[in-house]
């Protein structure tokens, strides 16, 4: 499954499909990937449920958590930039 592929899929299929092409390509990732690629895969679910549930915030234009916290589409995040602001030690 190409990166394409799977930003077109469900989040559960987004997941199994990054478990799986690591697992298949034996990648080693550092530790600031590894974190970043967990924060992101907690987000999967979340954002979908907004989305369905239609919770649509015109004035910040966003989908909301049922908390009203401001969900971010996840099409939109720099994987690379996320990595960067993860601390080393």
């Amino acid at each position: 499954m190409n990166q394409k592929q799977i930003s077109e899929g469900s989040s559960k299929e987004r997941k199994q499909a990054l478990v799986k092409s690591a697992l298949v390509a034996n990648i080693r990732w550092s530790r600031q990937e590894q974190i970043a690629r967990e924060r992101i895969n907690e987000l999967y679910d979340p954002f979908d449920e907004a989305k369905n549930a239609n919770r649509w915030d015109e004035e910040r234009e966003c989908f909301l958590d049922p908390q009203g916290n401001p969900m971010v589409d996840l099409k939109k995040v720099d994987f690379d930039a996320l990595v960067v602001v993860i601390p080393t030690a």
